[in-house]
């Protein structure tokens, strides 16, 4: 499927490819967001729980973050004092660049590892924030959202999209999936989904 500013392709499961407006194609997707509705106490629940958990992944992450830059630094002196034993003639030079480039691809994991590391704490959060959200209102959400935030919001919790006798046929994206099952009615269900942000594609 094809999401364009004058109109949206949709394939039909007879592989039949038709033309609609985006008001229409809209429309159509609002059906995704229809079982997305908590009572009140539900939602405060869940914020109280995002919150817990924000904390605690928080510490985790800020222990990791601290020991992987005390290894960058360490692996940064060795750096330094190596090519000063290098200029005094208290190492070979093939030692040198030996040692060195060990040092230099173990920096280089490391950048990659806390570039990870934050792009994780991140996705878990824009994860978190956009759940209560829909949790809270997520049809109003959809109806007065700009056509950007409509396709992002389709794109965030469904897949696989197909036209099906004038319908939208769809698949939807973990946790989305467990509330729209009405899996979120029993507390144990609701521990799940959210102690599993962090691991979401």
């Amino acid at each position: 499927m094809g999401y364009g500013h004058k109109g949206y392709m949709l394939q039909t499961v007879g592989r039949k490819t038709l033309s609609y407006s985006e008001s229409e194609i809209e429309l159509l997707f609002q059906t995704v967001f229809t079982p997305f509705n908590f009572t009140d106490e539900i939602c405060k629940w869940m914020q109280d729980y995002l919150l817990t958990e924000h904390k605690e992944r928080s510490k985790d992450h800020y222990q990791h973050l601290s020991a992987l830059q005390a290894r960058y630094k360490m692996l940064e002196k060795y750096i330094d004092q190596a090519y000063e034993d290098k200029v005094s003639g208290a190492i070979s030079e093939s030692l040198w660049r030996d040692k060195n480039g060990q040092w230099l691809l173990e920096q280089s994991k490391i950048t990659n590892e806390i570039n990870a590391i934050g792009e994780e704490k991140q996705d878990y959060i824009e994860k978190g924030v956009c759940l209560i959200e829909l949790a809270q209102d997520a049809e109003n959400i959809y109806k007065n959202g700009s056509t950007e935030v409509k396709r992002k919001l389709v794109e965030f919790v469904s897949s696989n999209h197909v036209l099906r006798d004038g319908s939208i046929g769809f698949n939807y994206a973990k946790p989305f999936s467990w509330i729209a099952e009405g899996a979120l009615k029993e507390t144990w269900w609701i521990c799940l989904l959210l102690s599993n942000i962090a691991h979401l594609a």
